[in-house]
């Protein structure tokens, strides 16, 4: 499917929602393989964006809101932690401006369970979740385009191997807009 005016999506039901009822979403690296980019864990969104300057971004390609996982996406991500996991009790860090559309605290410390998350956090998530073992944690902030999952070897593989698109990143992976040293387009 080669990019087109069409409306897409890259995971954000906000978008769809929000431009059309035809839109589609797209992984990052249909993205990247269209736009003849090597796909890897420090892909960068400015090396997309630079990528698509080249050759005209198309005028309904609309990427995820920052920071924002979407509800479907978290539903799917939470479920596969909990599978493997099997954790009880859930701590949710809500970080601004999700605190403030649900409350008037900037910063908040909420101890849930499973099906209690999924209720507080129904159209997306932003802030960290980790459970009471902490032995898993996620991530998802207002400047990134992207969540960033963290736990022992089972979960990781797990998340790898499901439908989720996900990259395995060590310590030492770059996130930011200077991560990617493999594409080079000037």
């Amino acid at each position: 499917m080669p990019l087109t005016d069409e409306y897409i999506s890259l995971s954000s039901k906000l978008n769809e929602k929000r431009f059309s009822n035809n839109a589609k979403d797209i992984r990052w690296e249909y993205l990247s393989a269209q736009l003849n980019l090597e796909y890897h864990n420090e892909l960068s969104f400015k090396m997309i964006a630079t990528a698509l300057k080249k050759r005209e971004w198309p005028k309904n390609l609309h990427l995820p809101d920052e920071g924002h996982l979407e509800f479907k996406l978290f539903q799917k991500l939470l479920k596969t932690v909990h599978e493997v996991c099997q954790d009880e009790v859930y701590f949710a860090v809500q970080t601004p401006p999700n605190t403030l559309w649900i409350t008037d605290i900037e910063y908040d410390l909420i101890e849930m369970s499973y099906d209690e998350v999924l209720k507080y956090f129904d159209k997306y998530f932003i802030g960290y979740l980790y459970s009471d073992s902490k032995s898993w944690i996620i991530h998802t902030d207002t400047d990134l385009l992207f969540t960033i999952v963290g736990g022992d070897q089972r979960l990781v593989n797990r998340i790898l191997y499901s439908d989720l698109e996900a990259i395995e990143c060590t310590s030492d992976t770059r996130i930011d807009n200077k991560s990617d040293r493999l594409n080079n387009i000037s």
